[in-house]
């Protein structure tokens, strides 16, 4: 929850190398982000970080706070219990327990030699995941367009020299340009006499990939 001035807000995070945050990817990120604050370079999201310590287990901040916290908040599972009444004590307190479970998931992470992982790639690479997100990527629609084609092309040359070699006609209402599946089977192992492959399903003859490596 962010409770003051706006502008003090981005004073305070365009001075920001580094946040710690509790699910900062999934909600704070986007608010900020929407509203146009500056957002640090590097963000350690505590939940991001406890799916690598366990990955099974669940992911909470009260859950954290039992498990990582140094040192754990006695009952702060009772805080949820006061956010009607006292939002901004209870901001408050969620912001000391995410800096201790922080503090905690250093220590285990770096205890079961899982820190390095941590830090120069899932924290990094968090990052990138978000800003593709944000900003979307770019694509070059005419490279992709004449790729196309170009695979359509390659696909229409490979089936008609299929269904020129074995004899297999290809549909007039075809729009690849290759003979049918069913006609492939037939070729396979009526006029070729290959041993029959069944899909595993149906139990009907298939030209499929599995197939075609057997």
């Amino acid at each position: 929850t962010i409770v003051g001035s706006g502008e003090r807000l981005r004073q305070v995070l365009g001075s920001l190398e580094e946040v710690v945050g509790q699910y900062f990817y999934a909600h704070d990120a986007w608010y900020l982000a929407r509203d146009g604050y500056p957002i640090p370079e590097r963000i350690v999201d505590t939940q991001v970080l406890s799916h690598l310590a366990n990955p099974n287990s669940p992911h909470d901040l009260g859950f954290l706070n039992s498990q990582y916290a140094d040192p754990p908040m006695p009952e702060y599972w009772k805080e949820r219990e006061h956010y009607a009444g006292d939002l901004e004590l209870v901001a408050c307190k969620d912001v000391d327990v995410t800096a201790r479970v922080e503090r905690g998931l250093y220590r285990h992470l770096q205890r079961t030699g899982q820190w390095e992982l941590a830090d120069r790639t899932i924290i990094p690479w968090c990052r990138l995941a978000f800003e593709l997100r944000r900003d979307g990527v770019r694509m070059d629609t005419a490279l992709l367009d004449g790729e196309g084609k170009r695979l359509a092309g390659e696909v229409e040359r490979r089936g008609r020299e299929f269904a020129e070699a074995s004899g297999t006609p290809i549909p007039k209402k075809s729009k690849t340009g290759i003979p049918s599946p069913h006609a492939i089977s037939e070729h396979l192992y009526r006029t070729l006499g290959l041993p029959p492959q069944f899909h595993r399903k149906t139990r009907k003859l298939t030209a499929d990939e599995r197939a075609l490596k057997k």
